[in-house]
């Protein structure tokens, strides 16, 4: 049975390791993808954020260029004289010639002279079309303002960039001059400078919006795919294929997006496109092929993934390795040698088998005290089994045997602690729902719950020292001492603890005499409780000051007290007021052993409003006294 015991704790804790480990290495794999990945999107998003400067800062160096050609035409004296004239050959022979440079020089397909009612007075690149009127925004916004203004302008076919001007004489208004110059060389100046490609997407609503607010079609030159015109492209085909693929109108503005078309990957960025009045008029796609650097990415997140697991693994190995051969093969070398002394105190077995030695740490002290412990017993058994030093440590052995009980006992509810919270992420991983928070919460909660056991272990092995020599010590403090193990061993004893002393005093003495003859007297108000069957039991402790600089303790509880008779008795070995229970009358009379004999001081008891109340009187010894 306790091998079975032992490979259960075992598997329970090794389990836990290896699961801890899982969501370690899933969290720094997850962690490190993810940071991989965020900077591999951060990178083309800022490669994206160049390529959309370029294009911003070329379109404005387009417009400026377009802008300062339009001033300088407009100062030409020739041109105004002609215009205000109304001589539209003379105007047409001054201009024409000039025209033909401008669009070698600088682009300019369209040159307009527009009267101030907005009749088309002379095109310049087509003389024999005029007297219509021109509804364009751009033109619009210049007799708003009476100033420059330079925009995208959609004419019947494309987009063109647009610069109106109007044309003052002496302060009279003659009309408004007008520059336009198509953007299809944008696109391959765009490519050279970024190595993406371009394309300007209309969009079919826009079209439609914009041929009924102009009062004429429009017809846009160029392909109609997925509810979008390809206007202008440095890889028509490219963006056809795109759009054709990738649903256009749900991705998500202004951030890069992979996409996997066949074998190849693409990165698309989209913006929108405005015209002259500032309405959305269509899409800006950049686009790039990305298939290296998407396969190189991957192949990154496959090796830190494998290596994250791997190195975890060794970890975990490593771990459980330590946690066999420094926790559980000790504690089990440990948990046979205590079995065996009580089975050879009760007769059932021929000899002992005293506790290995162990390594010189926390578990290796506790099991020496142990050997040292049970050898005294055994030393103390030979000599005298009925002389005082006996009776103490029967006493210690019944107390010890109980305490393994109640600490056993009381450590299922922590494991259990521990149990669930590893299910809960066992759980929550495979939901999707682990995250950094959650998974660090439940960590903090089986961290808490192990740091508790060992301070379990630790107020253990203080009870169970041996006193040696004198100390000084703050009395307040060991009283917390005792209490707090006393609530830890008797967890399910429901009763109401009050100690609040308001100062703390030092005396010099033996510390662990007083700590476990507290535990005794406590250990008594519990049953005398439980005897007399209280609801709302209830132990009051208080210390103060004595003149001679020792301290008075007081313990009292409402346990109903005792008979007088019995009172006079309860200090007696081996008496006992409980009828027909396994306890051997020997709590309080060592108690006072301790505190008398080898303390120095006095202990008494006496009956209160609703109980016993137990005293004791302490010195500080001096270095002589013993």
């Amino acid at each position: 049975m306790p091998q079975l015991l032992s490979r259960s704790l075992a598997r329970k804790i090794n389990f836990f390791i290896a699961l801890l480990m899982a969501i370690f290495a899933l969290v720094v794999a997850s962690a490190v993808y993810f940071d991989t990945k965020n900077y591999n999107t951060q990178k083309k998003e800022y490669n994206a954020a160049i390529a959309e400067n370029i294009f911003e800062s070329n379109m404005n160096m387009e417009k400026s260029s377009l802008l300062q050609t339009l001033v300088a035409v407009k100062n030409n004296k020739e041109y105004i004289k002609a215009f205000k004239e109304g001589d539209r050959q003379k105007l047409l022979a001054v201009t024409e010639s000039f025209f033909a440079e401008l669009k070698k020089k600088h682009n300019i397909t369209h040159f307009y002279f527009i009267s101030p009612d907005k009749k088309c007075f002379l095109r310049v690149h087509k003389p024999e079309q005029y007297g219509d009127t021109i509804n364009r925004v751009t033109l619009a916004r210049a007799i708003e303002t009476q100033e420059e203004f330079v925009a995208l302008e959609m004419g019947k076919n494309f987009f063109s960039l647009r610069a109106v001007t109007p044309i003052f004489d002496n302060g009279k208004l003659l009309g408004y001059m007008e520059l336009g110059r198509e953007i299809e060389h944008f696109f391959g100046l765009f490519k050279k400078q970024t190595g993406f490609d371009v394309s300007l997407l209309l969009d079919d609503k826009y079209v439609d919006k914009y041929s009924r607010s102009v009062g004429s079609v429009l017809v846009p030159e160029g392909k109609k795919v997925g509810g979008f015109v390809i206007l202008n492209s440095s890889n028509p085909k490219l963006a056809e294929t795109i759009i054709k693929s990738v649903a256009l109108q749900e991705m998500r503005k202004n951030s890069f997006e992979d996409f996997k078309i066949g074998s190849t990957v693409y990165s698309c960025y989209s913006k929108d496109i405005y015209d002259a009045n500032s309405e959305t008029a269509g899409r800006l796609l950049i686009s790039s092929e990305n298939t290296q650097l998407h396969n190189a990415a991957f192949r990154q997140y496959l090796f830190i993934i494998i290596t994250t697991i791997v190195v975890v693994g060794l970890m975990a190995y490593g771990i459980k390795l330590g946690i066999d051969k420094e926790i559980l093969e000790p504690l089990e070398k440990i948990r046979n040698g205590v079995i065996n002394f009580f089975d050879f105190m009760r007769g059932e077995a021929k000899s002992i088998n005293y506790i290995e030695p162990m390594s010189n740490n926390e578990i290796g002290s506790i099991a020496n005290t142990l050997n040292e412990s049970m050898e005294e017993t055994m030393r103390i058994l030979e000599k005298n089994k009925k002389n005082e030093a006996y009776l103490l440590q029967r006493s210690r052995v019944v107390a010890l045997g109980e305490m393994i009980s109640n600490i056993a006992h009381h450590w299922r509810q922590p494991l259990n602690i521990v149990s669930v919270a590893a299910q809960d992420m066992r759980f929550a991983k495979k939901d999707g729902e682990l995250t950094d928070e959650y998974f660090e919460n439940a960590v903090a909660k089986i961290v808490e719950t192990a740091k508790g056991l060992s301070e379990t272990l630790n107020k253990f092995s203080h009870f169970y020292k041996q006193p040696k020599n004198k100390e000084y010590f703050c009395v307040e403090d060991e009283l917390r001492r005792s209490l707090d193990f006393f609530k830890e061993v008797n967890f399910d004893f429901d009763v109401q603890i009050e100690f609040a002393p308001q100062t703390k005093h030092t005396i010099k003495n033996y510390k662990s005499e007083l700590y476990q003859a507290v535990l005794n007297i406590l250990k008594n108000s519990k049953e005398a409780i439980i005897k007399h069957g209280i609801k709302g039991g209830k132990i009051t402790v208080s210390a103060v000051p004595e003149m001679s600089g020792g301290v008075k303790i007081s313990i009292t509880d409402n346990g109903g007290g005792v008979d007088a008779k019995e009172l006079e008795r309860i200090f007696d070995p081996y008496y006992t007021t409980k009828y027909k229970t396994n306890d051997v009358g020997l709590g309080l009379y060592l108690s006072k052993m301790m505190v008398e004999k080898n303390m120095g001081g006095i202990l008494r008891a006496q009956n209160d409003e609703e109980g016993l109340r137990i005293e004791i009187e302490l010195p500080s010894m001096s270095d002589s006294e013993v």
